[in-house]
């Protein structure tokens, strides 16, 4: 190792907090040029055989040699199946190949070479640092999830190192919990509504402002020592400005340019936000903490604007209920993606699959799809609204750097977009359509079957559409001629009851099902659809909110999907013939056991047909 690689190192493991000398840490072992005893990681370092100097990235080499190569430092987490490794070139020219097929050469190939092996046994986190000065270096940042392909695209540029508990998530770390975001998010509901009076659309764009902001290392040190509050509003919409621009940078066109006016607007406008002392409850530097301490660990976990969003609905006029706006929960659309891969045949997704979601709201879907692997370059969605498009491309930004194929304020049934779309290839389709546009047959607006068939067209031959639906597009009253267009295209597959308060969150009164659709191939008179009732996924209301009390979901969603698989016929489930003007729901076909019934039972059944009634008949809206 030359003099400037040693120094090099010793640099670098000051910069993250590392002391060789400390004999034991509490959270890991760290293992200097894999030095170790460790028999799981000497076994896999072996397997290895040190860096080649030529191997694809998608490759093993099918005979190693046995070569004394070791990443510069391999630390193992004590509680968690994570690998760390790191590894230092003392020449910037040396970081990265152009296709991460040298790995003795180049400090990022050699890093994903090494991670090829581990990420059978764990999750593997992987810090190059190439350069010997610590103003003209280059670093990277990257974590492939165990038993997990991994996108080259995922790899992170930083600006400067920092220490290894920003990396490692070590026992202390937040466990993602949505119900924690929801507390939150009615805390600072109460302050920034009652408090500092925003106004009900303004309320999950000033969150969206804050997060940005705080997603900037140096905001986050140093908001609360700003004096005044006019001061902090100036630093954040700066940092606001910088976020975006960067982001900016990698994109085609200024679909950004909006959503960064529409943020500092919200936090340059309110008066009580400018004039309220630091010390106030209601103080931006207080909100801002709230934000950074509840809601910011979360972000890379799951749809938190969306979340937010959906508690902030509950405080508006109508509840987003005559807008249509019914926001999918995080678990079904986390669902969708379990649903997608058992149609494919696939442990997890690949580099081919390409998502669609042509009305992607807050971009629930598609969060739930780039968290479950898909590369965020093979990630397609439009939003009409302005304000969801907003908070959609809000969710990118904080999901990573905002790269993304979504189009922001377009119709999924303009011309162009759909050319765009059709040209992408896409071979999966997520959806949950605005509800309530057309409840009568001459009403303008486009029905949910209307806007299943328009994703199912924009797929490849074969794709796979799912989507979430009021019952009525599945009983055999309404939508005749939308039913009987798509059957004449695509192949109904299998239709699922969803809880009737699935959605009681929203207070729409929507009860749904979930269809899943094969695209380009016609409804045939023999195809047999599977109908199933998936009434109870462990969630219970209270005051308003729906949470799995008893944590029963995880068990539940194994036994649905291992439903699915086997589609079965029994007293939940059938395969059923249809056609457009049959009943798609399986209340419709399946046999009753009447050994079983209780009078809990009874009052169930009674309480979702009036549920049915209000969400589905509504008097005069059934066609005959």
């Amino acid at each position: 190792m030359s003099t400037n690689e040693r120094t090099m190192e010793h640099r670098v493991l000051k910069e993250l907090g590392i002391d060789l000398t400390k004999e034991e840490n509490d959270d890991y072992w760290i293992y200097p040029q894999g030095n170790t005893n460790d028999p799981l990681v000497n076994k896999i370092l072996k397997k290895s055989g040190g860096k080649p100097k030529f191997c694809p990235f998608s490759e093993f080499l099918s005979e190693v040699k046995n070569s004394k190569g070791h990443p510069e430092y391999v630390i193992r987490l004590k509680k968690k199946p994570i690998i760390f490794l790191i590894e230092c070139k003392s020449k910037v020219i040396e970081h990265q190949s152009k296709n991460l097929d040298k790995p003795a050469s180049f400090n990022i190939d050699g890093l994903l070479y090494y991670s090829k092996y581990f990420k059978d046994d764990f999750t593997v986190l992987g810090l190059a640092i190439s350069g010997s000065e610590k103003n003209n270096c280059r670093i990277s940042y990257f974590e492939w999830k165990k038993n997990q392909n991994f996108n080259p695209e995922n790899i992170q540029k930083l600006t400067k190192l920092k220490t290894l508990k920003n990396y490692l998530p070590f026992e202390n770390e937040k466990v993602f919990d949505f119900e924690n975001v929801r507390t939150s998010a009615e805390k600072i509901n109460e302050l920034v509504y009652q408090g500092l009076s925003f106004k009900v659309e303004e309320k999950p764009f000033f969150i969206s402002a804050c997060l940005i902001a705080l997603k900037n290392e140096d905001f986050r040190n140093e908001f609360s020592n700003k004096t005044t509050p006019k001061i902090l509003i100036g630093s954040c919409k700066q940092t606001i400005d910088h976020e975006i621009d960067e982001v900016q940078d990698k994109e085609k066109g200024k679909k950004y340019d909006d959503l960064k006016e529409r943020l500092k607007r919200v936090i340059s406008n309110n008066e009580k936000l400018s004039s309220t002392p630091n010390n106030e409850k209601n103080s931006f530097v207080n909100i801002l903490s709230i934000i950074n301490k509840d809601v910011r660990p979360y972000i890379n976990q799951g749809d938190v604007i969306g979340e937010f969003y959906h508690e902030f609905l509950k405080y508006s006029t109508g509840n987003g209920g005559d807008l249509g706006i019914v926001l999918t929960p995080s678990h079904i659309a986390d669902l969708f993606c379990d649903l997608a891969l058992k149609e494919l045949g696939q442990e997890k997704f690949t580099n081919e699959d390409r998502v669609l979601d042509i009305c992607c709201g807050t971009g629930s879907f598609l969060v739930s799809a780039f968290h479950r692997g898909i590369s965020r370059n093979n990630i397609y969605g439009t939003e009409i609204d302005a304000d969801m498009s907003n908070l959609a491309l809000t969710n990118m930004i904080l999901w990573g750097d905002g790269k993304s194929n979504i189009y922001p304020r377009r119709d999924c049934f303009d011309k162009e977009i759909k050319k765009i779309f059709k040209e992408a290839n896409c071979n999966l389709a997520f959806l949950n359509p605005p509800y309530s546009q057309k409840k009568k047959k001459n009403e303008q607006g486009k029905s949910e079957i209307e806007f299943i068939e328009n994703a199912c067209n924009l797929l490849k031959k074969g794709g796979l559409a799912i989507a979430i639906v009021p019952l009525s597009s599945a009983i055999g009253t309404k939508y005749k001629e939308e039913r009987e267009k798509i059957m004449k295209k695509h192949t109904l597959k299998a239709v699922m009851t969803m809880p009737s308060d699935l959605f009681s969150g929203n207070k729409s009164g929507s009860h749904a099902c979930v269809m899943v659709w094969k695209s380009g191939e016609p409804h045939s008179q023999q195809t047999q659809t599977w109908l199933a009732n998936w009434k109870d996924d462990g969630f219970v209301v209270l005051k308003g909110k729906r949470f799995d009390k008893e944590n029963r979901w995880s068990e539940i969603k194994k036994q649905w999907i291992n439903d699915y698989c086997q589609k079965k016929d029994n007293y939940s489930s059938v395969f059923q013939t249809l056609d457009y003007k049959d009943c798609w729901l399986a209340d419709a076909w399946v046999e009753t056991d009447y050994s079983k019934l209780t009078e809990k039972n009874f009052e169930k059944t009674i309480r979702d047909y009036l549920a049915f009634r209000i969400s589905v008949l509504e008097g005069e809206d059934l066609e005959t």
